[in-house]
Formats: C-alpha cells, sequence, structure tokens
C-alpha cells in the first residue's frame, strides 16, 4: 500500500492562546499637535495588560512609537499605512 504524500502544511497555522487586548484611537494630527505639525497621522495604542500609552507618529521619519521607537510593537498593532523608511 502506497502512502500519499500531503499537499498542504501538516498543522495550520498557530493560534494565539492568550491575544493581547489592544485599543487602538486614530487621532487627528493637526487638532493634538496644532496646525503647523508635519506628522500625517497619529494614534494612541493601549494594551490591557501595560500601563503606559503609545503614541504612534507617521511623519517624513517613517512610523514610530515616541518611547520605544520603530521596532515598538505598538507600530504594528497602529494599523497606520504609512510605509516605514527604509534605513
Amino acid at each position: 500500500m502506497k502512502r500519499r504524500k500531503r499537499k498542504g502544511p501538516r498543522f495550520g497555522p498557530q493560534i494565539d492562546l492568550f491575544p493581547r487586548e489592544v485599543a487602538v484611537d486614530h487621532l487627528d494630527p493637526r487638532a493634538v499637535l496644532g496646525a503647523r505639525t508635519a506628522v500625517r497621522q497619529l494614534a494612541r495604542v493601549r494594551y490591557a495588560d501595560e500601563t503606559i500609552t503609545h503614541m504612534i507618529f507617521a511623519d517624513r521619519h517613517g512610523v514610530y512609537c515616541q518611547e520605544h521607537g520603530p521596532q515598538c510593537s505598538a507600530v504594528l498593532s497602529s494599523g497606520l499605512d504609512v510605509k516605514r523608511k527604509q534605513a
């Protein structure tokens, strides 16, 4: 008896057993930072298990967290659709 080869992956995508609750507020940069700001998009990201609020900016420098920089996980959670600046 011949064995059949599997055509797809053996296991499906890994699910997150304990997903982080995240709240994302997209803000108007001109209302928050002033009329002369160069920021194109602004978001506030809050994780349920953290006490700090991440402010995510999208401007000519790319997309970054005010406190942690572009490597912050909140940058991906913010959903801002501006491409990051290539280094």
